[in-house]
């Protein structure tokens, strides 16, 4: 399968990271191959890709076709879909084509007559991307709605609650499928947890504040997410009994709690969690850690894999480590 992805520009690092974090999460992409890649663009050949997983791009497609002439490109488009269907275009650069959308329909039915064009109630919806010289085309696949799980809809929320697109980038940063047991040591409110519940994995959490627990319990089951009630815990982090157990850990650590308010607190609390990390983690699985950029502290035995930046505020920048156990 083909598959175009055009990635947010918020972040220069982080989407591609996710897509290929997702890439890596299934051992049958064996065969995968990068296409094209440019700027936002990422166009890259491979054998499964969970769309409904992706956060951070902004259209998805399963690639059909690019180059310079619109008329070939139309023809391989025509050949793929059947019924009905209506064209959208998103330009990737400051050239914008007003009459693009109708153009690249008309084009698309004169070489499949069987084909309907209909602006609502389609089946099809064919992606065009553009640049002033250079088109790029496939069938669009459903991005995940994030709107209704961000801070101010969740019954529960607190100050830096970190928003469900970057939870789950987090989450594909592990590389890990349905069914994975994944733990947040450091759960509070539970943005990491509901997202890895609603993509199809067994959560475990932990927070050393019952407040914290209770409004997560609050918004796993506001989204509906399952969890037994001995997977989600009061308690500290560095006190967890599960040798080898999990398929990946992904958590924010704490940088604001009133015990632990220099930075050299902080390091030390952050070392001595790497080494419990490490004996919780399978083999070959990977944790990813985010802290307050400025806090240094060791990896212990873990691989260091890649690292992101995520400004939040202008005190405020999370730094992103993904770390693997060998």
């Amino acid at each position: 399968m083909n598959i175009l992805l055009y990635l947010l520009g918020d972040n220069i690092t982080l989407p591609k990271a996710e897509a290929k974090g997702l890439i890596e999460s299934y051992l049958e992409n064996k065969n995968f191959s990068e296409i094209y890649e440019k700027n936002r663009l990422y166009i890259f050949s491979c054998e499964k890709f969970p769309f409904e997983r992706m956060s951070m791009a902004k259209v998805m497609c399963e690639f059909i076709a690019h180059g310079e002439n619109l008329e070939d490109i139309a023809k391989k488009v025509a050949s793929q879909i059947s019924g009905s269907f209506r064209v959208t275009s998103y330009s990737t650069g400051n050239f914008k084509d007003a009459t693009l959308e109708r153009r690249f329909g008309e084009i698309i039915k004169k070489h499949n007559e069987n084909i309907t064009v209909k602006l609502e109630n389609y089946e099809n919806e064919v992606m065009c991307l553009y640049t002033e010289n250079l088109y790029f085309a496939g069938i669009n696949k459903n991005r995940e709605k994030f709107l209704q799980r961000i801070p101010s809809n969740r019954p529960f929320t607190v100050p830096v609650t970190m928003h469900p697109k970057l939870a789950r980038t987090l989450i594909n940063l592990a590389r890990v499928k349905e069914g994975a047991r994944i733990l947040d040591p450091f759960c509070g409110s539970g943005a990491i947890l509901v997202e890895a519940g609603l993509m199809g994995m067994k959560i475990f959490g932990k927070d050393i504040s019952e407040y914290m627990l209770h409004g997560c319990r609050k918004n796993l089951d506001f989204y509906g997410v399952q969890y037994g009630t001995e997977n989600l815990k009061e308690g500290d982090a560095l006190k967890i009994r599960k040798k080898d157990f999990f398929d990946a850990i992904v958590t924010d650590l704490p940088y604001g709690r009133s015990s632990f308010t220099t930075n050299r607190n902080l390091t030390q609390l952050y070392n001595k969690f790497m080494l419990t990390a490490y004996k919780l983690l399978k083999e070959g699985k990977f944790a990813v850690i985010v802290s307050k950029d400025g806090i240094d502290y060791d990896f212990y035995k873990f691989k260091f894999a890649e690292e992101h930046k995520v400004r939040v505020h202008g005190g405020l920048t999370r730094r992103i480590c993904v770390l693997k156990k060998e």
